[in-house]
């Protein structure tokens, strides 16, 4: 993936492709209607017409992971959204892979268009990723972990920018340096972690009973990287550690 300088972008595309609801956009308020045995087949079948066999990623557009570290807590946050959501834009995605002549072929065998592809990508994806996470914790609690962490560093982010910029000390420069490359990677976790929750039980059943045919089609290692880092995430040193601020830094109250 060339061109992806943010650890939080980077993160997230490990996952391959996942979405919360059944069209192009991550955040439209639509109930989730379970994948069928039928859009299974479809998908396997149009995996397989292509010559790689494998589950494609999404592919992040010119200028995604390019961050600027010294926004403020908020914009920058705001903006690892943003990316998130274009980066697994289904619409975008599938047009992508319809200009390319494999996809595109096996697209005309099987009669879907490119983003009703994309959507099944991100739909499978996140479900074999749901599968996973639950054998190892839930997925609860890599949200509250996640979102607790994303507010208490933007928080300290927040109380060393508000400082006059003479008061500013080096330490205090440090410390900001190393929170702002720390939060996009946990806003990353966290709409992460968020698009996984959501993912219907009778979509986890489905993947389940097709685990045998999508194993060998799965991209291992990446997802393998995420794993660890949800395990990183909520192990208990992960706690621990997670109560110690900087001196001089009180410890900020949950965002209303």
């Amino acid at each position: 993936m060339p061109g992806i300088r943010s650890a939080a972008i980077v993160l997230i595309f490990l996952a391959a492709g996942c979405t919360r609801e059944s069209d192009s956009s991550p955040d439209a308020p639509r109930r989730i209607v379970p994948l069928t045995a039928a859009d299974m087949d479809r998908f396997l079948a149009v995996i397989q017409s292509n010559d790689d066999a494998l589950i494609p990623e999404f592919e992040p557009p010119e200028g995604v992971g390019n961050l600027d570290y010294t926004l403020p807590a908020k914009d920058l946050i705001a903006e690892c959204r943003g990316q998130f959501k274009t980066v697994f834009d289904t619409a975008r995605q599938g047009k992508v892979w319809a200009h390319d002549e494999r996809w595109s072929r096996a697209f005309r065998q099987q009669g879907i268009s490119g983003a009703d592809f994309a959507t099944l990508v991100r739909r499978v994806s996140c479900a074999v990723m749901r599968v996973r996470i639950d054998k190892r914790v839930r997925i609860e609690r890599v949200v509250d972990k996640a979102s607790r962490e994303t507010e208490e560093i933007a928080a300290t982010i927040k109380a060393i920018d508000d400082l006059p910029a003479d008061d500013r000390t080096q330490q205090d420069g440090f410390i900001r340096a190393q929170m702002a490359l720390r939060l996009p990677r946990l806003v990353a976790l966290l709409e992460f972690s968020e698009m996984v929750s959501r993912t219907p039980p009778e979509d986890c059943a489905l993947v389940r009973k097709y685990s045998a045919q999508l194993k060998p089609l799965l991209p291992q290692a990446g997802s393998d990287a995420l794993l660890a880092e949800i395990q990183a995430l909520v192990a208990p040193e992960a706690e621990e550690s997670s109560e110690i601020l900087p001196a001089g830094y009180a410890a900020p109250s949950k965002a209303q």
